[in-house]
């Protein structure tokens, strides 16, 4: 039986296979840089828990906070509290991206999701150019990133009055609950990347999209066209911001002659042909 983890820093998805059965669970995110080994092995205990067969050959861990040796042993150390597995695997979850759109191609890979990163994948390996800086000073592209700008737009006025009307009435939040949530309760990423969901309501707004639209172009600016002329320029995203504002990536894309070979909301089920077929 093999277990695939992706984990981002809001939630895990999870697939048990085996053989031809495959069943998915989701929990909570497993950050390492964030997550303490008792919730990690918390987590793996409940997929464990719904599985018919106990006999784990392989775990393939893949999740955002995965840099180190040190934080990649953390997370086998609370997988294998769990299970006697002979083969666990940790690595970052661009590897999960890489394997999962581009399998065994060359190209760029970035994900887009509560956070941001990117690197070049050359079948084997990856390389990246920029760090990734986390949501207090990078992630350009995230659901964080969005937050920000949408929460600097509404309080500074520099929308509309409708827009600035209608996100009071949508969000039902007051500025001190914000500075409560951003500035002393955990998770401030996860909490300012909540944000999506309103500026999705509102993305045919002009001032919505045009934030959206600049994020993207921040990210493609920063982290792509200073090392475009390296690598050809094809590239695959994933995450739950690349999926929902598509549209609006595809466009910042096209205009800084990009190919975009893939845009999925999760790697999972190509990592599962990845690793089965």
């Amino acid at each position: 039986m093999l277990i695939i983890a992706d984990s981002g820093s809001t939630k895990t998805t999870w697939s048990i296979v085996d053989g031809q059965r495959i069943v998915q669970k989701e929990t909570v995110g497993l950050n390492p840089l964030m997550t303490d080994e008792a919730v990690i092995r918390q987590s793996f205990q409940e997929v464990i828990e719904i599985s018919e067969n106990r006999n784990v050959k392989k775990v393939l861990f893949y999740g955002a906070g995965c840099a180190s040796d040190a934080l990649c042993n953390k997370v086998k150390n609370a997988i294998r509290s769990v299970v006697d597995s002979k083969e666990i695997i940790v690595r970052s979850d661009m590897y999960a991206a890489a394997h999962g759109l581009l399998k065994n191609n060359a190209g760029w890979i970035a994900i887009l999701g509560t956070g941001s990163n990117i690197a070049y994948y050359n079948g084997h390996d990856l390389k990246r150019y920029t760090p990734s800086l986390g949501y207090i000073v990078g992630d350009e592209g995230s659901g964080a990133y969005l937050g920000k700008e949408l929460l600097k737009m509404i309080y500074y006025k520099q929308c509309p009055d409708e827009l600035i009307k209608a996100f009071y009435d949508e969000t039902t939040t007051s500025l001190s609950e914000i500075i409560e949530n951003i500035y002393r309760k955990p998770r401030a990423n996860r909490y300012l990347a909540s944000f999506t969901y309103f500026i999705k309501q509102n993305e045919t707004n002009e001032f919505v999209n045009s934030l959206i639209v600049n994020s993207f172009e921040q990210f493609i600016k920063l982290h792509i066209l200073p090392y475009k002329n390296l690598h050809a320029p094809s590239i695959a995203f994933t995450g739950s911001v690349a999926f929902i504002f598509q549209n609006q990536l595809k466009e910042v894309c096209n205009k800084y002659k990009l190919d975009v070979i893939a845009i999925e909301k999760s790697p999972m089920n190509g990592l599962i042909d990845f690793y089965t077929k």
